[in-house]
């Protein structure tokens, strides 16, 4: 029974939810972290302590003083791929601790 309500498909449901402001940046962030390994490669994977995106900018930890100071030179790059596999322009600046 319809009930006089509009149905709504589960697409239009899902993308409504995470498109909210409030859930979308969680969103990203749970997706940049499930696939970190493949973005950056195993290597810097394993050197990664933590992944937290905040107001359009994504802090990334590191356990190597070395591996942050050779990403710090190419941080450019790390915001660009990171942004290829969103799909879109999301992030604008990448903090490397």
């Amino acid at each position: 029974m319809n009930y006089g309500k509009k149905a709504e498909s589960i697409d239009n449901i899902i993308s409504s939810v995470f498109g909210h402001p409030k859930y979308r940046e969680k969103f990203i962030e749970l997706r940049i972290r499930n696939h970190w390994a493949e973005i950056m490669g195993k290597a810097i994977h394993s050197y990664t302590h933590s992944i937290v995106v905040r107001k359009r900018k994504i802090y990334i930890t590191f356990d190597s003083a070395t591996l942050r100071q050779e990403l710090f030179q190419q941080k450019n790059k790390v915001l660009k791929n990171l942004n290829e596999f969103l799909g879109f322009e999301y992030l604008i600046e990448v903090i490397l601790r």
